[in-house]
């Protein structure tokens, strides 16, 4: 019963206490979820067992779990979850522990949620980077920003009842950016982009049809856009000024007037950058491989349909008696020029 055969694959603390013995012998499944989007990484812990471990007592919402899965060269560290529902359920007796890496209340550890509201402004000389140390800082993460966006200048900002994760995703949205707490880290960067914090690409993982369970490749009509125009004001002439990005049509026009130019040339950039990107979904099943992450850059060698670059958008590592398996949805990245 439980993992005890998969002790060297998984790696399981509560509060900095390691589960072992009895209680991790009790341990049925782990599952981690980890998405490109706003929507927080999560962890599933299950618990199955006998009367003794149905009185020890559930973690308190708040506790700290932190996850590692793989072996050797493959071990990977997680990071930090936060216990967000337990539950015990009977027959058969069952303890379902379900951990957000967005911390939805104050921990012990030091961090603090994210999604409380708040009244401020942004002085418009703020760059992101600065803008996003300071949320961190607030909520005890760690601040990670791509050097691709770190100096953007987003322009003054009106916070009014509303929490930071909403304004980080506000400004996400107009500028195609990833941001994600995970780790006890609060990262921001460019969306789909393929490369690291610091903007170098991400090391490509080669995928033989051999390596993998199933793959599928799914294709849909999308949008098309040759070119967008974004409108910032100039206030030395006082006049509204256009910026371009792209030169074909269709032809898109943003919404809204930016504070200068390179606020609105940026966002020209995010938005074709975000309309170009293939209509083309890769969904892979293979034997557990705890590297395999979000942003991660696969070339698999399957078929015609699939060959290319693919950037992972979400995937899913599970362990459990059967064994352990990786699950990924990846989206096709432009060709390199």
């Amino acid at each position: 019963m439980g993992l005890a055969e998969y002790a060297p694959l998984a790696v399981v603390t509560i509060n900095g206490i390691p589960l072992s013995g009895i209680l991790f012998n009790q341990l049925s499944s782990i599952a981690v979820y980890e998405g490109s989007g706003i929507e927080s990484d999560a962890i599933d812990l299950e618990f199955a067992g006998s009367g003794v471990f149905g009185r020890i007592a559930l973690p308190e919402p708040g506790a700290e779990i932190r996850v590692g899965l793989g072996a050797g060269l493959f071990f990977r560290d997680f990071g930090v979850f936060v216990a967000d529902e337990c539950e015990v359920s009977n027959p058969p007796l069952t303890i379902r522990v379900r951990g957000l890496a967005k911390p939805q209340t104050a921990t012990g550890g030091g961090l603090a949620p994210l999604h409380v509201q708040k009244s401020r402004s942004w002085d418009e000389d703020l760059s992101l980077g600065a803008i996003v140390e300071k949320i961190a800082g607030e909520a005890g993460l760690e601040p990670v920003v791509s050097d691709l966006v770190a100096g953007l200048l987003v322009g003054h900002l009106d916070q009014i009842d509303e929490s930071d994760i909403a304004l980080l995703t506000r400004i996400g949205s107009e500028l195609d950016l990833l941001v994600k707490p995970v780790a006890a880290r609060l990262f921001v960067g460019p969306r789909g982009s393929g490369v690291t914090a610091s903007g170098k690409p991400m090391p490509a993982i080669p995928l033989l049809e051999a390596d993998v369970s199933r793959w599928s490749v799914r294709r849909s009509a999308g949008e098309k856009v040759g070119a967008v125009v974004a409108t910032y004001r100039d206030l030395v002439s006082a006049e509204e000024v256009e910026v371009k990005a792209g030169d074909a049509e269709p032809e898109r026009r943003l919404r809204g007037v930016f504070i200068d130019a390179a606020s609105a040339q940026a966002a020209a950039e995010s938005e074709l950058a975000r309309a170009g990107r293939t209509s083309e979904a890769l969904e892979v099943s293979m034997p557990g491989n705890a590297l395999v992450t979000v942003e991660s850059v696969v070339l698999p060698v399957f078929a015609a349909a699939s060959a290319g670059r693919w950037v992972i958008a979400g995937c899913q590592h599970f362990l459990s008696g059967s064994g352990f398996t990786t699950s990924f949805s990846a989206e096709r990245l432009a060709p390199q020029e």
